[in-house]
C-alpha cells in the first residue's frame, strides 16, 4: 500500500525498470492499483492506500523487504542509479543493496547466491615533504592515522609533484619550503623536480593506495601553523625510536643526510 501511486509507479517503473502489466481504478474511476512484471509470471501489485497511518518497523510482523533479482555485475551500476534517483544505498552485505521506495519501504536489490566482487583499492598520486631545519626533519603526529608522518597529502587536479610539494606544506604549517636542486642520483636527470628525494607506495587507510613523491624542502623557521591533519610534532635526525612506517624512518636519514645546496629553487611569489 503506497499514499502516491504516480511516485511509486515511477520509482518501480521508472527506476528499476519493471514493466506495467496492468492498471486497475476504482468505482469512482480513480486509479486503485498498478501491477508490475517480475518475472517467472509473478507481478508486484502496488495498491493506493486510503488512509494515513505510521510505516511499519522493519523488525515488526509482517512483510519485511521487497527483493528484485540483479546480475552481481551490475550492482555498482545500479547503487549510482538509484543514488541518481534520490535514492541512497541504506544498507549492502555481499549479496543484496538495500534502499527505500517513496513511502520508505525497504526494498533490496539482491545477487544471491554470487557475492560481489572485492572492491579494488582507490588509488592516488602523493607529495610527502620532509621539512628540513637546523638538519633536523619534522614529523607529524597523522591524526587520523595515529602514526608519526612527514606533512603531505593527494596531489591535485592539473598539480605539478613540485606544486602539490609547496600547498601541502604551506596548508598543514604554515611553511614556505626552499627545495634545492641536484641532489644526486635520479635528481641529477634533466626535468627532475627539485628536492625530489625518492618514491614510495603505501596503503593510506580508508584513501586506498598513495602513489608517493617524497621531498626535501629547507625552511627557515620552526614555528608551525595548527593543522586538522596533525595533533603533535617533532624534529628529528633519526626516526628508529618512532612509531612510524619504516620507510619514513629511511626517508628521514636520507632527507637529514643530504647536505643543504648552495643553489635552490625560490616559491614563486
Amino acid at each position: 500500500m503506497v499514499q502516491d501511486l504516480d511516485r511509486s509507479e515511477a520509482f518501480y517503473a521508472g527506476v528499476l525498470g519493471l514493466p506495467v502489466v496492468a492498471r486497475h481504478a476504482d468505482a469512482e474511476g480513480k486509479p486503485r492499483s498498478v501491477w508490475l512484471d517480475i518475472g517467472g509470471g509473478a507481478f508486484l501489485a502496488i495498491e493506493r492506500a486510503d488512509a494515513d497511518g505510521p510505516r511499519r518497523a522493519d523488525d515488526a510482523p509482517g512483510l519485511h523487504c521487497i527483493a528484485i533479482g540483479i546480475a552481481a555485475g551490475e550492482r555498482e551500476n545500479w547503487r549510482a542509479r538509484l543514488m541518481a534517483a534520490g535514492h541512497p544505498i541504506e544498507r549492502q552485505t555481499s549479496f543484496t543493496i538495500y534502499t527505500r521506495d517513496p513511502d520508505g519501504n525497504l526494498v533490496g536489490l539482491s545477487h544471491h547466491p554470487i557475492p560481489a566482487a572485492p572492491a579494488e583499492a582507490r588509488r592516488a598520486f602523493s607529495v610527502a615533504i620532509f621539512a628540513r631545519n637546523a638538519g633536523e626533519i619534522l614529523l607529524v603526529r597523522h591524526r587520523r592515522l595515529g602514526t608519526w608522518l612527514p606533512v603531505g597529502g593527494e596531489i591535485e587536479p592539473g598539480e605539478t609533484p613540485l606544486e602539490a610539494a609547496r600547498r601541502e606544506l604551506r596548508e598543514e604549517t604554515g611553511l614556505e619550503g626552499r627545495f634545492p636542486e641536484g641532489l644526486g642520483g635520479f635528481s641529477r636527470v634533466a626535468g627532475t623536480p627539485a628536492g625530489i628525494i625518492g618514491f614510495e607506495e603505501h596503503m593510506a587507510g580508508s584513501k586506498g593506495l598513495h602513489m608517493n613523491f617524497a621531498f626535501v624542502a629547507d625552511v627557515a623557521t620552526r614555528d608551525l601553523r595548527a593543522c586538522d591533519e596533525w595533533d603533535g610534532a617533532q624534529w628529528t635526525r633519526d626516526a628508529s625510536g618512532i612509531d612510524c612506517p619504516e620507510n619514513v624512518r629511511q626517508l628521514v636519514r636520507l632527507a637529514a643526510s643530504i647536505p643543504q645546496a648552495a643553489f635552490v629553487r625560490e616559491p614563486p611569489e
